[in-house]
């Protein structure tokens, strides 16, 4: 006889999803062979203190992912897998982000995944979505063909949105995402701290008033009545700066219009722009925070313009990407993201998932960099300070 855990009642995962993680537990320490067929439902629920119809649902989810087969008159068995992880899929949103210079970080992403999983002996084969708008919202027939096909052991998926993420993560493989999706296999940066570390250093400065801007869109509620994780970043950033005593005005707060968005606008030319709106009026924050790096780079050539003086008018904290240029000539602090920790973690994420193993919500901390004063207020930055929260 097998020996089973009963299930955790206090787990917030549903009963089926438990079942199916301790069967594939199971499978994975060869306890059931490929020749003979599982026990029966009614056994099963018995054995780990379920419905039966928990267990026939947990079942029918490992048959989709692939871990068992079904004959009829016969039984469910453990489907014979390849026992390695070879062949990756990446799907890519829209052609734009591998053509457009604003999506820079997630093309360095992407050439890090395919370094990183030719370094493990896996292939990397990227997955264009040349659909339009609402098309994206249904599968791609040609990702569902190659997974049915065995051609793609696994799924990356380093942006997308909420509606395409609803069917990619039915796919019946393992998936890991990067960004601000509820998934047991997601990647994102922490926002949290981003915000508490651009409140933090503007309040050491001695700002009185600080505002942000960020090319990140404003999401409607969730269908549930919930803020999008990008929508508590914004709130974040105003109870951060608040709670360390600096005045922020609505006028302060500039984020990416969806319709600027939809419009195709470049991150470069919000940032400009934004700024130019902030800064015509007559009343301006003594600091700012600006998020994303290529709006920060907008940002800069605005201000350059502009001939503002840093710090005396203006204290800075800049969003930046590791390992990316980022030419700056005026002392900032910047709060770096690392796109490396990303395409690892994605990696550690399918390969855990490929062998059985649980994984969870991965929320990776970043850095601040504080810059040394220059001689002169358009001198480059000469020296660095890193400070980890």
């Amino acid at each position: 006889m097998i020996c089973v855990k009963t299930l955790s009642r206090i787990d917030v995962r549903s009963t089926p999803d438990l079942v199916a993680d301790r069967i594939r537990e199971l499978i994975v320490e060869r306890k059931f062979a490929s020749d003979t067929p599982l026990p029966s439902t009614d056994v099963m629920a018995e054995q780990f203190g379920v419905a039966a119809g928990s267990v026939h649902q947990g079942l029918s989810k490992l048959v989709a992912e692939g871990w068992l087969i079904r004959k009829k008159g016969h039984g469910t068995f453990v489907r014979q897998r390849e026992t390695k992880l070879s062949r990756l899929g990446l799907y890519v949103a829209s052609r734009d982000i591998l053509n457009q210079h604003w999506h820079v970080y997630y093309q360095r992403l992407y050439a890090l995944l395919n370094d990183l999983a030719h370094e493990r002996g896996m292939e990397l084969e990227i997955v264009v979505d040349s659909r339009r708008d609402e098309a994206t919202f249904e599968p791609l027939p040609r990702l569902v063909k190659a997974v049915q096909l065995r051609e793609i052991q696994a799924v990356i998926v380093p942006r997308t949105g909420p509606r395409q993420f609803a069917w990619i993560a039915k796919l019946p493989v393992p998936v890991s995402v990067c960004g601000s999706v509820h998934f047991p296999s997601s990647v994102t940066d922490n926002l949290n701290q981003i915000a508490d570390l651009a409140a933090d250093y503007l309040q050491r400065c001695g700002c009185r008033s600080a505002g942000f801007i960020s090319s990140h869109v404003r999401p409607p509620l969730e269908p549930d009545g919930a803020l999008h994780p990008v929508a508590e970043y914004h709130d974040r950033l105003v109870a951060s700066l608040n709670a360390k005593g600096l005045r922020v005005k609505p006028e302060w707060v500039q984020t990416m219009p969806q319709a600027l968005a939809n419009n195709g606008i470049n991150h470069f030319l919000f940032g400009r722009n934004a700024f130019e709106a902030m800064w015509s009026r007559q009343d301006r924050p003594e600091g700012l925070f600006v998020d994303e790096d290529i709006a920060s780079q907008g940002v800069l050539m605005e201000m350059e313009g502009r001939v503002i003086k840093v710090p005396s008018e203006l204290r800075l904290v800049l969003h930046k990407n590791e390992g990316l240029p980022y030419p700056c000539r005026v002392p900032a602090a910047f709060i770096v993201t690392s796109a490396r920790r990303a395409a690892e973690t994605l990696l550690d994420m399918v390969e855990r998932q490929w062998k059985g193993l649980a994984v969870e919500p991965v929320v990776m901390n970043v850095e601040l960099e504080e810059s040394a004063e220059p001689e002169s207020g358009n001198a480059t930055v000469k020296a660095r300070k890193k400070q980890r929260r």
